[in-house]
């Protein structure tokens, strides 16, 4: 039975990838470059699988060089993959090729001459972890980008990027673990260890067809404009601002955004962005961020999210609206996330929302 195990998880890894590379190849799902990159990637798993499985019983020289080269691809596709859901405008070029040059000299090298597996292993582990670091400053820029422009900070996007990420680094964990088994001997924990690897594999690859089927189009990225508002401010927190704005103009805009959230309660819509309360103001979206963030000290999300706890603790504390749940209030407030609500609350209060509206009704003793 555990000499199947294996074979039988990376069989039914082939076979899902096929399933989810046709789904994404169906109608409009196929013209996010984003989704092109990750069928792609799904191509290349499912190639490897079929590769392995052939091996176990018939060894070729030229199989053998493809299965080494296509363990250099992970890291760049997953990376490529990051970088087309975070921005909205980012194209593959004739420079994207340059992602293909160690595979293909793998390809060429192994091809030639005998590589050991230790130094194969070394080279994939230094891949995926050079790729795995990318990816993290990738998304660290795009935190950032989020909380100048976008009022919701935790989107979709961010979610499933961080949890790609963090899957791929348990993953080279493991890869780590089982070849350091095997090489020193531990056939046995080396197996299950593999075992586990492939386990993770097709966890992977359910997390992308999960993610897929709940979100066909998948994520909208930052804008080219929402990079220049983040970029400008930067700028500013280090005195290169080009243009910096006066502190008695920045006032007396800063009283135009306060007196129109007042009036019109714009923080409400889940969906604000900087742009969108710029078009609202009639002022630059890039100054609106800016006089916020040198008025407040606080970003647009924090500035924007702070308002509508404000809301919130007014709904808690209204006897009239007793009946509202914490879902309710957290709807009426202008949240779409119920983790972005509390942390939200709990970085105001200092307190979760159950736990303020239970400290109000506690009778003074």
């Amino acid at each position: 039975m555990s000499n199947q195990l294996i074979p039988s998880i990376q069989l039914l890894i082939a076979f899902q990838c096929l399933f989810f590379v046709g789904f994404l190849a169906t109608g409009q799902r196929w013209r996010p470059v984003a989704n092109r990159i990750l069928a792609t990637l799904l191509i290349l798993l499912c190639i490897h699988m079929t590769l392995n499985l052939v091996n176990t019983s018939s060894s070729s020289a030229f199989l053998l060089s493809v299965g080494n080269s296509l363990g250099f691809c992970y890291g760049p596709a997953l990376y490529l993959h990051a970088r087309c859901l975070a921005f909205q405008n980012y194209r593959l070029t004739s420079r994207t090729l340059s992602h293909c040059l160690v595979p293909i000299a793998v390809f060429g090298v192994s091809s030639i001459i005998h590589v050991a597996e230790l130094v194969l292993a070394a080279g994939i582990f230094t891949s995926l972890a050079v790729y795995g670091y990318a990816t993290w400053q990738l998304l660290t820029k795009y935190r950032a980008i989020l909380s100048q422009t976008r009022s919701e900070f935790d989107t979709i996007a961010l979610r499933w990027l961080s949890n790609l990420l963090l899957l791929q680094v348990g993953l080279l964990t493991v890869n780590i673990i089982s070849a350091a088994l095997h090489m020193t001997g531990h056939k046995t924990v080396g197996f299950w260890a593999e075992a586990l690897l492939f386990a993770g594999l097709l966890l992977l690859v359910n997390l992308i067809v999960f993610n897929g089927l709940q979100h066909p189009n998948l994520f909208a990225g930052v804008s080219t404009e929402d990079e220049a508002i983040a970029r400008a401010l930067d700028e500013g927190k280090v005195g290169n601002s080009a243009h910096p704005i006066p502190d008695s103009e920045a006032k007396n805009i800063f009283e135009q955004i306060e007196q129109h959230m007042s009036e019109k309660q714009a923080f409400l819509n889940p969906n604000l962005t900087v742009k969108m309360l710029a078009r609202q103001l009639l002022i630059p979206a890039r100054t609106v961020s800016q006089v916020i963030n040198q008025v407040t000290q606080q970003n647009f999300s924090e500035y924007v999210n702070k308002r509508r706890i404000s809301y919130a603790q007014s709904l808690l504390r209204d006897p009239n609206d007793n009946s509202l749940s914490i879902m309710d209030v957290m709807l009426q407030s202008g949240f779409n996330t119920k983790s972005n609500f509390n942390r939200s609350f709990k970085a105001t209060t200092h307190m979760t929302p159950a736990a303020y509206r239970a400290h109000l009704t506690v009778p003074p003793e």
